[in-house]
């Protein structure tokens, strides 16, 4: 399979089945965001699934896939409808806002080995991150200086 179909059944399969899309991961997977250290396959499982959970009809609307230099590049813009409680380990549970939530678009760098998603790489995100996701929600957060 050419890496360019292995990220494309990924999110076609996220947006159906986190549990399906799981077996396209590799057990070493990181997601590399800008903090001091990756997220491994279970941490970035639980946030997928807790999303799919709180937004039922959650796109990815994954576009512009290329293969570059044996990397995935593509552009990923979260869409979806919070329509359950959003409940995050730790914190209080998000009461379902029955708001549309759209993320801003993000470019993506994926490694892909074996057929299997090694990493995904996110550079940078304008509010494209879980607090662009809460603000979509409809929860203000405190500015922070």
């Amino acid at each position: 399979m050419e890496k360019t179909e292995v990220i494309e059944k990924f999110f076609a399969n996220l947006e159906l089945d986190v549990d399906i899309a799981a077996n396209h991961m590799a057990d070493n997977f990181n997601f590399v965001l800008p903090i001091p250290f990756p997220l491994g396959k279970s941490q970035v499982l639980m946030f997928f699934k807790l999303a799919k959970k709180s937004l039922p009809d959650l796109k990815y609307n994954l576009s512009n896939v290329i293969e570059k230099d044996g990397k995935v590049q593509a552009t990923l813009q979260l869409t979806g409808t919070h329509t359950i409680d959003f409940a995050f380990p730790g914190m209080n549970p998000i009461v379902a806002s029955n708001n549309k939530v759209t993320l801003p678009s993000v470019n993506l760098e994926f490694g892909v080995a074996d057929d299997k998603v090694t990493e995904m790489k996110m550079p940078n995100f304008p509010m494209g991150d879980i607090s662009g996701m809460l603000k979509n929600m409809g929860i203000n957060l405190p500015k922070m200086n």
